[in-house]
Order: structure tokens, then sequence, then C-alpha cells
């Protein structure tokens, strides 16, 4: 849907604030927003930048390989990932258009606090597309 998204500094701004109120309210340690193309908008708690553009070009590949799946399902696609590891876990959430969010947490967190706040990230990230976009 977007080939190059091009955001002004007051928008970035906003999103970053955005991103931010995300990972506190939903108690992870690390939260990104990028494209299905790999292209990071927004992130917070990530301490190397090298390591998040690695990071967000595969979580978009992950987005990219289940559309193919659900195809072959007989969906039209698969909106909520979550995967569980021993240290870390990681949800991740199709938003407007072609971008993500995902959240890095522990055991300690609640996944349906995720959940809930990602959705409320949703809906006010679909605002500021409105406004950006029209």
């Amino acid at each position: 849907m977007w080939d190059t998204l091009i955001l002004k500094e007051k928008e970035i701004e906003k999103i970053q604030n955005m991103i931010e109120e995300f990972t506190l309210r939903a108690g992870v340690y690390s939260a990104m927003l990028s494209t299905l193309s790999g292209q990071l908008i927004a992130s917070s708690g990530f301490k190397d930048t090298f390591t998040l553009l690695a990071v967000s070009a595969l979580c978009a590949g992950i987005f990219q390989s289940t559309k193919e799946l659900a195809r072959i399902v007989g969906e039209r696609g698969f909106r909520v990932f979550y995967q569980e590891g021993k240290k870390w876990n990681i949800y991740y959430i199709l938003l407007e258009g072609d971008f993500f969010l995902a959240a890095f947490f522990d055991d300690r967190t609640i996944l349906g606090i995720v959940d809930t706040q990602a959705k409320r990230f949703f809906k006010k990230f679909n605002e500021v597309l409105k406004e950006i976009y029209g």
C-alpha cells in the first residue's frame, strides 16, 4: 500500500510518543512500528540500532511468509501473532495498511494487557494516518 512513507518531524514525534506510551502501558521491554517492507518508523526500549533494523526486517518477513500460509489454508490473512520463548515473548499485530507493531517482553508481562494496549495503539495510529493522508 505504501511505496514510500514520508513523515514530517511533528508526525514522527507524535508516533514516537505513541510507541513510548504503548511500551509503558503494556509493560513491555521494547516495541517497534514498521512497514511490511521492513522500514522502521518508531521504536522504544531498544539499545542497539543495528540489531533493531535487522529485527524490523525479520519481523516484516514473518508477516510476508504467513501471508502465503494464510492463502494456502484459505484465510485472507493473519493479523496477530504470538511467539513464546524461554526468556522472551514477541507479540505482533498488523495495523492499518502495511504497518505492524511488535512488542518484546518476558513472563512478567500479561499477554492480554499487551493485546489490549496494542489495539488501543492501532486506533490512535489509524487517526494519525487519516490526519496525514486523509
